[in-house]
């Protein structure tokens, strides 16, 4: 995953966790970006924001199931771009 949203050049803090913060400053943009995930290209991804993150840290928590294919990681990295690039 991380791999893919670097080369996708998406923001995101390198953790040794399994999980991925992808950031999105902007409550209202992360909001927007989430809902484009899900209207669009049916991903859900839960925006995490103020107060659970400071404001202008607001961010997506990444987790990849260990069943997803490299191709589902590459969409992913794909659709989440195409959302962030205009919202």
């Amino acid at each position: 995953m991380r791999g893919e949203l670097a080369r996708a050049g998406i923001d995101f803090i390198a953790a040794p966790s399994h999980l991925v913060p992808v950031t999105v400053p902007g409550g209202e943009r992360v909001k927007q970006a989430s809902q484009r995930l899900l209207d669009e290209f049916g991903i859900y991804v839960q925006p995490v924001n103020y107060p659970s993150v400071a404001k202008a840290s607001e961010r997506f928590r990444i987790t990849v199931q260990p069943f997803r294919t490299p191709e589902q990681i590459e969409g992913f990295a794909e659709a989440l771009h195409t959302c962030l690039a205009s919202a």
